[in-house]
């Protein structure tokens, strides 16, 4: 299966994440120290996030008890 990639503005269009533009935009300017540069791909000026990348950095980050 290829993966799927999207702009962060379909992802919060989409709904299917609960971040808003400013938590997009901290997380992207962070993204090197957070580590979410693995799911980033930047082509020109356009970025485009690789879900399947986006979605394990997310397991990953989550709050465990």
């Amino acid at each position: 299966m290829s993966p799927e990639y999207c702009t962060i503005k379909q992802i919060i269009e989409s709904g299917k994440f609960p971040f808003d533009e400013g938590q997009w935009k901290y997380l992207m300017h962070n993204r090197k120290k957070n580590g979410l540069d693995i799911a980033i791909v930047k082509v020109d000026r356009i970025i485009l996030i690789k879900m399947d990348a986006f979605r394990e950095w997310l397991e990953n980050h989550r709050e465990r008890k």
